[in-house]
């Protein structure tokens, strides 16, 4: 399955490697590497989309690399999960605030449902 990228965040650069993708069509992937395994969740709003990873119900979940590894390229793990669009180079990324920052200002939202 391929999806296509509307935006694009990378927000951790190793230990996990972390990237919050906004799909063209509007849904929301979470993508997460840690200890050797890749994870993607998807989800009508980011928030949907962390809540399904931190309930293990990754749409995509792989060992692809070594248990201590953390770290991975935006252009491999766009590889893995399935993106085509414009993936920005490791050097072009400008990290934006952690996803725990965002996460705390929803946590209302996680309380609702």
């Amino acid at each position: 399955m391929q999806f296509r990228i509307r935006r694009f965040k990378r927000t951790s650069l190793a230990c996990p490697s972390q990237w919050e993708i906004e799909l063209q069509d509007g849904r929301w992937m979470y993508v997460h590497y840690r200890h050797g395994r890749l994870e993607a969740t998807i989800g009508g709003t980011f928030v949907e989309a962390l809540r399904a990873q931190l309930d293990k119900g990754g749409a995509f979940s792989k060992v692809v690399g070594k248990p201590d590894d953390g770290h991975m390229s935006n252009s491999e793990m766009a590889g893995h999960v399935g993106l085509i669009g414009k993936i920005p180079k490791d050097k072009e990324i400008r990290f934006d605030i952690p996803w725990v920052r965002v996460l705390a200002k929803k946590l209302k939202t996680w309380d609702e449902t």
